[in-house]
C-alpha cells in the first residue's frame, strides 16, 4: 500500500506537533510494507529528499494567506 500525507509544511524545513506525528506514521508503518510519501510547502526551491527512511516532496510555496500556503506548481 501506498500513502501520500499532505501538510503546509514539513521537517527539515519546519518543526512541530503535527509534523512530528507524521514523522512517525510514516516510519512506524513502514514495518508492515506501508510506503508512506509526504508533500509539503515551502518558502525554498522545490526539491524532494528523504527523511528518515520515507520520501519527502516540497513545493516551492507561491502565496501564504490566513496561515494557508499555496503553491502553483505541479
Amino acid at each position: 500500500m501506498r500513502v501520500l500525507h499532505f501538510y503546509k509544511t514539513y521537517l527539515p524545513h519546519t518543526h512541530g506537533g503535527a509534523q512530528q506525528v507524521i514523522y512517525e506514521i510514516c516510519e512506524g508503518t513502514k514495518r508492515y510494507g506501508i510506503d508512506c510519501e509526504v508533500l509539503a510547502t515551502t518558502a525554498q526551491e522545490s526539491d524532494t529528499r528523504i527523511v528518515g527512511r520515507h520520501r519527502a516532496h516540497f513545493q516551492q510555496r507561491a502565496v501564504k494567506f490566513a496561515s494557508t500556503d499555496l503553491s502553483m506548481r505541479t
